[in-house]
């Protein structure tokens, strides 16, 4: 950051990792764009636009909604609606940083597409989730999901 402000990630976090997995390139995204932004607040959620595509994005929208089903992805404690079909290109690039005592920022995920509210069933999560989850979804099969929990009957 401009500011001096360090910027770091611990790439085992499992959130993370998962996107990592995925999309290797996305620290150095963030970090080309994070050269020229400083930020201030305790919790940063952003886009921007790269200007380029930065990958695939596994979220769509969805025109069917009985065709979402649902499933915990490895690592996570909670429900992900999905859908059937293929990830496309985004210019977009997505991330959380948190600062921590020292006035530094951790990166605490990040990922190619745009900021969408959290799932329903998340701590936090906002009013507008559940309209928001009932008509966009992930692709099936771009993440790790434990299969016994795979349900077409909705979570919350």
């Amino acid at each position: 950051m401009p500011s001096g402000k360090r910027v770091y990630y611990d790439p085992q976090e499992p959130h993370l990792a998962a996107h990592l997995a995925t999309d290797p390139q996305l620290p150095a995204l963030v970090s080309r764009y994070l050269r020229t932004t400083d930020f201030d607040e305790p919790l940063v959620e952003h886009e921007y636009d790269t200007g380029e595509v930065a990958g695939l994005t596994d979220e769509t929208y969805v025109d069917d909604p009985g065709a979402i089903f649902y499933a915990r992805r490895l690592g996570y404690g909670t429900y992900t609606p999905f859908v059937h079909g293929t990830s496309q290109p985004s210019t977009f690039v997505s991330f959380c940083i948190a600062m921590n005592a020292e006035g530094d920022y951790e990166l605490r995920s990040a990922w190619v597409g745009r900021q969408s509210p959290a799932f329903p069933d998340q701590p936090g999560a906002p009013p507008e989730s559940r309209t928001y989850w009932a008509t966009h979804a992930l692709v099936f099969g771009a993440q790790p999901v434990d299969e016994a929990t795979i349900t077409a009957v909705c979570p919350w």
